[in-house]
């Protein structure tokens, strides 16, 4: 049936979420239980990057399509050495109308925000933005330099490398 197998879905994007953070000992995948609020090693990592990326993630995805979409931003985002927190949207409800508020977007996963950890957090895209900000790095410096209005995902997300 139809609920049978969303909640095999749903088993398994938490199996493999699990498996992701169990996998990497990074402070960017910490458990759901380290991950509430903002931790020390989020503050230190702050420290050291200057700024923060919040992926805000549901762990019962909809479809595949959103399902895909968390996994592969994550995975762009680790790509690039860049540190990330991702915001479980069910636990952690203050957070995410907070997040859904500087996006004017709800239900839609992942959303993807950067934040100076203080008072500025400023919303990136969501999949699709991401992916196109991925495909813009391969552009010719010289076609960037004449369009300084194309922001490609290196530009975005500068300030956002870990050292």
């Amino acid at each position: 049936s139809l609920a049978s197998e969303r909640q095999a879905r749903e088993q398994a994007w938490r199996s493999h979420r699990a498996d992701e953070r169990t996998s990497k000992s990074t402070a960017a995948h910490p458990p759901a239980s380290e991950r509430q609020g903002t931790d020390a090693r989020a503050s230190e990592a702050r420290g050291k990057m200057g700024k923060i990326v919040l992926v805000l993630v549901t762990p019962s995805p909809p479809d595949l399509r959103t399902e895909n979409g968390q996994r592969k931003v994550a995975t762009w985002l680790t790509g690039k050495k860049i540190s990330f927190r991702e915001v479980d949207a069910i636990d952690q409800v203050d957070v995410r109308k907070e997040l859904c508020g500087i996006s004017g977007i709800n239900g839609n996963y992942p959303q993807v925000f950067i934040s100076d950890g203080a008072s500025e957090t400023t919303y990136v895209g969501g999949y699709d933005e991401i992916e196109s900000l991925i495909e813009l790095n391969d552009l010719d410096p010289e076609l960037l330099a004449k369009n300084p209005d194309l922001k490609t995902f290196d530009m975005v997300f500068a300030e956002c490398k870990a050292e």
